[in-house]
This record gives structure tokens, sequence and C-alpha cells, in this order.
């Protein structure tokens, strides 16, 4: 079965000290069948979109957690 996936990096740079951190959080697969020829563009974009949301507030979570320690 076809899946779209996408997988985030999010650096925080501190210029003033010039530490860094990275975090990648888990990629997000979406399974959903694909969509016709006739309403490609709408509905790829809904399912990226959706992709986009979880792996932000993912992201977000991760830099929380790790700026933490």
């Amino acid at each position: 079965m076809p899946a779209m996936r996408l997988r985030l990096k999010l650096a925080v740079i501190d210029v003033r000290t010039g530490s860094w951190t990275v975090v990648s959080p888990a990629s997000f697969v979406d399974k959903s069948s694909w969509s016709n020829r006739f309403d490609r563009d709408r509905s790829d974009q809904k399912q990226v979109q959706k992709l986009k949301e979880l792996a932000y507030e993912a992201g977000v979570k991760d830099l929380l957690v790790a700026e933490a320690k």
C-alpha cells in the first residue's frame, strides 16, 4: 500500500554562546489511499498539512525535552 512520509529536523542555535541543539522527531506516515488525478492537488495538500502538524507538534515537544536537560 502506498504511503506518504514526512521527516523533520529542527535546529536551535544560541547566537550569543554558539551552542546548538538538533532534534529529529520520529517520522510520520500517512497510509491513506492515493488520490486520483482529478483531485490530487487538494487531497495531497491535506495529507501533507496533516503530517506537518503532527511533525511540528512532536518537534516542539522534543525541543522542550532537550532544552530541559
